[in-house]
């Protein structure tokens, strides 16, 4: 259990600080028609008093210990070069743990992948460092052949949510592409009563991305926000309370 949660945090910690180069340009090499998700993430100015102050009220007294190996590990990780850390997933990454990819240099790929190696060691899996469309990547022997393997496919709507977060301290964006909505409209026609019931196509077919951003400060506020395909679209998103709609 404390190596899940060291791991936890180490791969939290990056969700809060600001990048500054193009992130849509860096992982486009890394999307493909299954990808669902991109992560966006930077170490250097990350606010770890908060995080680690939300760590403490879950581990309790376990908490200091694993909070002194936090923050040696970002030390060394920003001493090494390391800033943005992005992850990607979809079904064609399933059922494998996420890939990390960080931005390097020549000098730096090095000291970066050590870094994140050693804390896939701390979840208790074998991970490896490679070199790839400039970044280090890391992950599992099997999710780096899974990623090697990948055919990039443009996604101007999984970008467009990148985009419009990129403000943030952290992101998260979603969107499906046309073959996904086609599996998804086939496979699950029906929404679950959870999310309202109705054909599924209200949201393959209503909704085109969805962006969440972290702000600057210690109370880190977050930003959830929509694209609809139409106005019509976004009223029948509407019943989705978390989602602050845009047409």
């Amino acid at each position: 259990m404390r190596r899940l949660s060291l791991i936890a945090i180490l791969l939290a910690v990056p969700a809060f600080a600001q990048p500054t180069e193009s992130i849509g340009k860096i992982v486009s090499p890394f999307i493909d028609e299954h990808t669902l998700v991109v992560v966006r993430a930077d170490v250097t100015g990350v606010d770890l008093g908060s995080i680690l102050k939300l760590a403490s009220m879950v581990m309790g007294e376990d908490a200091g210990e694993l909070a002194n190996a936090v923050k040696a590990w970002v030390k060394d990780f920003a001493a090494s070069g390391g800033k943005t850390v992005l992850l990607t997933y979809g079904a064609g990454d399933y059922p494998h743990f996420p890939c990390l990819i960080v931005p390097a240099t020549e000098s730096n790929r090095k000291p970066l992948g050590e870094k994140l190696v050693a804390a896939f060691d701390a979840l208790g899996k074998e991970g490896e460092a490679i070199t790839l469309h400039g970044c280090v990547c890391v992950g599992t022997k099997d999710a780096l052949a899974v990623l090697k393997a990948r055919k990039a496919v443009e996604r101007p709507e999984l970008l467009a949510a990148l985009d419009v977060g990129r403000d943030g301290v952290a992101q998260v964006a979603f969107a499906m592409s046309a073959e996904a909505k086609k599996i998804h409209e086939q496979v699950s026609p029906t929404l679950p009563a959870e999310l309202g019931g109705g054909r599924i196509q209200k949201i393959t077919r209503g909704l085109k991305w969805v962006s969440l951003s972290i702000g600057t400060g210690s109370k880190m506020p977050a930003k959830l926000m929509t694209e609809a395909a139409s106005p019509q679209a976004a009223q029948d998103l509407k019943g989705f309370d978390l989602l602050a709609l845009q047409t």
